[in-house]
């Protein structure tokens, strides 16, 4: 312990708890992140509302509702903040100069959006109805002086898991539910009944979500029941709506996968660049899809070294 104390101090490392530590750091160094003029328009405005928001529906999520996958708080707060990145680059990508009021009330959507997806992303169907008379009753409790008056709240046809915000390229935008992008399909006589994926609210808010994350090079875990069709959506998207600049290929992973065989499998799928570098063909970007994520035996430690290798 000594020997690895004045180690620890030789390097320079501090380290403290996540616990201890909180979301606060996190948020003050992801906010400089943030297209500069984001930062100058809405950057109170954020800091407000994750004052306001993230520890009330964090308390309440782990008092009030199970998990599917029992998830760290501040990874839940991360995916917060990743969501809202996402939308702001693209908003400032399409619009340099958006207008102030139109921003602010863009970015209260983008909040609101990612909360349900981020903060009650992981609970069960009995804790998102929960977390749903949650989220409204708080977002029209009375704000701080730095968020204001909520410019377009959730409507009340539904619960805040079935809209998606739909941003114009001007105008404050609107609320879409998801049932509204379900197309209409002619199934081919021929198809096997295996390979028929019809279109419901699942597939459609679980497939925009892999858009946002895959155009922005984030990864994501999607996880649920067995026998869901998880697996089914992932693949239909990446083999037949995946834009062309992406190459998907797919890992399964067994309780006999070691990470040998799996920094094996994933330097197979790629180019040699030079000496110790490896990527995609040129011009392209790999989009790796590992199923069964779960299934590595743990080694003597408790670790499962395929997965701590995907970590990294």
């Amino acid at each position: 312990k000594q020997w690895y104390q004045r180690r620890v101090r030789g390097c320079g490392m501090i380290y403290m708890e996540p616990g201890s530590l909180g979301w606060r750091p996190l948020l003050n160094s992801w906010l400089t992140t943030l297209p500069e003029k984001a930062q100058d328009a809405v950057g109170k405005l954020l800091t407000g509302l994750f004052d306001w928001i993230v520890d009330k529906a964090l308390r309440y999520v782990n008092k009030f509702c199970k998990e599917v996958v029992t998830t760290p708080q501040i990874n839940r707060v991360q995916s917060l903040m990743k969501i809202i990145g996402i939308f702001m680059t693209k908003t400032f990508q399409d619009d340099e100069n958006p207008d102030e009021k139109v921003l602010r009330t863009w970015t209260q959507c983008f909040f609101m959006f990612g909360c349900a997806w981020s903060l009650g992303a992981t609970v069960n169907t009995e804790g998102r109805e929960k977390f749903n008379e949650f989220l409204r009753e708080l977002l029209t409790s009375k704000p701080p002086p730095t968020v204001g008056k909520i410019d377009l709240p959730f409507p009340e046809s539904a619960t805040v898991y079935d809209f998606m915000f739909d941003k114009p390229t001007s105008g404050r935008g609107r609320w879409a539910n998801w049932t509204e992008s379900l197309k209409t399909i002619s199934f081919d006589k021929n198809q096997k009944l295996s390979e028929i994926i019809v279109p419901t609210v699942d597939t459609v808010r679980y497939t925009y979500m892999m858009d946002l994350y895959v155009s922005s090079c984030t990864p994501c875990l999607f996880v649920g029941p067995t026998g869901t069709g998880k697996s089914v959506y992932i693949k239909d998207k990446l083999m037949n709506n995946l834009e062309p600049q992406y190459v998907p290929f797919f890992i399964n992973f067994s309780a006999q996968t070691t990470a040998n065989q799996l920094q094996g499998m994933i330097m197979a799928k790629l180019d040699k660049r030079r000496k110790g570098v490896f990527g995609p063909p040129m011009g392209k970007k790999s989009v790796i899809f590992v199923d069964d994520v779960n299934m590595p035996a743990l080694e003597q430690y408790g670790a499962q070294p395929p997965i701590e290798l995907i970590r990294q």
